[in-house]
């Protein structure tokens, strides 16, 4: 998600990756916060973030379009965690397995094509 849409952005090729690896299967495979959301919300933080501490203007335009993302996952997903989308425990070998043979293809690339669609799109509108 994040690496889609960070070419988007003109990230250099490659830090993208870099930046997102610890976000995957739920943060280092433990479940949690889909990276589908969390992508967005680093997408959206390297597009219209703050530079400066004290930059409050900066900093509520960040929230304000992470917190629609979040409402929009939430519609798309039915939860945050990736235990919970996915029915999955990423640290069990069996399950991983289960994840690349179907889980991938028929709940989480879907869910990441709608965000970053729906990332693009409002970072377009600012």
């Amino acid at each position: 998600m994040f690496c889609a849409v960070a070419q988007e952005l003109k990230l250099k090729p490659g830090r993208a990756q870099k930046l997102a690896t610890g976000f995957g299967g739920g943060i280092a495979r433990q479940g949690l916060a889909c990276g589908a959301l969390t992508g967005a919300a680093m997408a959206v933080g390297l597009a219209l973030g703050r530079t400066r501490p004290r930059d409050k203007g900066a900093r509520d335009r960040v929230y304000a379009l992470v917190a629609g993302l979040e409402r929009d996952f939430l519609k798309k997903a039915g939860a945050f965690n990736c235990r919970e989308i996915t029915g999955l425990d990423f640290r069990n070998p069996g399950d991983q397995k289960r994840y690349t043979a179907t889980v991938h293809r028929k709940v989480c690339a879907p869910i990441v094509a709608y965000m970053v669609v729906q990332t693009v799109r409002k970072l377009r509108k600012r």
